[in-house]
């Protein structure tokens, strides 16, 4: 499962954005090189100062990759609909979509944001099984 990859990268250190793009990238053969993971390093930790939670951010660009051939515009049915269902489903389960409301409720100082994690990567999973339905209908 996406969620047990990510608990892996989040164990090897890596923070909530990096650790769900990394998991994603094995799961789905996204095809993302391990230089390129640093694109998401400044967006753990709700982009380092509380805001968008990062797992989210990792999430969303495991999206885009998936989806997204060469630029957003050209993506039909629409990487705004996309996105969209997988903010309603993270908000949805985490109650926000800001790591300020969602680390005082999972945030653990001996295993940091591991729960946090997975639940991101559990929603991104959910939400590509939901994207690749409507798309196969």
């Amino acid at each position: 499962m996406l969620k047990d990859l990510a608990l892996k990268y989040a164990q090897a250190d890596y923070n909530c954005a990096e650790s769900v793009i990394m998991a994603a990238n094995e799961y789905y053969s996204l095809g993302v090189e391990l230089k390129d993971i640093r694109l998401l390093s400044g967006f753990g930790a709700g982009m380092q100062c509380g805001d968008i939670c990062g797992g989210l951010a990792g999430a969303i660009a495991a999206v885009s990759i998936k989806y997204v051939e060469n630029r957003a515009h050209e993506d039909k049915p629409g990487l705004r609909n996309k996105v969209t269902k997988l903010i309603r489903n993270f908000e949805e389960e985490l109650g926000s979509r800001q790591c300020m409301y969602i680390k005082p409720k999972y945030y653990n100082p001996e295993i940091r944001c591991q729960k946090t994690i997975m639940i991101s990567a559990e929603i991104l999973e959910k939400t590509i099984e939901e994207i690749d339905k409507e798309l196969s209908m």
